[in-house]
């Protein structure tokens, strides 16, 4: 088998007509877990390993494990489309401003609660 360096779930998951849910159910992971996975979280090792080994695939995992840089280009290629990476980021940019403002009303939160205490520590 080649050192693996890039392996594709995603592709290896439809290539076997498999949806999230039955491939999750067949590694002992849940559908979430391989949806993050396919999002570009880290496979864990014995993860892969369940893939790579002895399971009867209808498309063998090995077609979608590289070690070289020149495949890794040729085999992620475009998987989105223009219009759906322009929406995901700015549904990503749009979470960003929210998680950035509710940092700023827990600071604030915080300043107060620390306020409290110093008041207390005084009495």
């Amino acid at each position: 088998m080649k050192e693996l360096k890039w392996f594709d779930l995603k592709r290896f998951r439809k290539a076997n007509k498999l949806s999230q849910l039955a491939l999750a159910d067949s590694l002992g992971v849940t559908q979430s877990f391989i949806s993050k996975v396919e999002s570009g979280a880290p496979i864990p090792d014995t993860m892969l390993d369940a893939i790579l080994s002895g399971k009867n695939w209808s498309v063998p995992a090995d077609e979608f494990v590289t070690s070289d840089d020149r495949d890794i280009a040729r085999l992620t290629g475009p998987t989105d489309t223009p219009t759906e990476s322009a929406t995901d980021m700015a549904s990503l940019v749009k979470e960003n401003e929210m998680l950035k403002a509710q940092v700023e009303e827990l600071k604030a939160e915080k300043a107060a609660y620390w306020e409290m205490i110093k008041d207390l520590a005084k009495k």
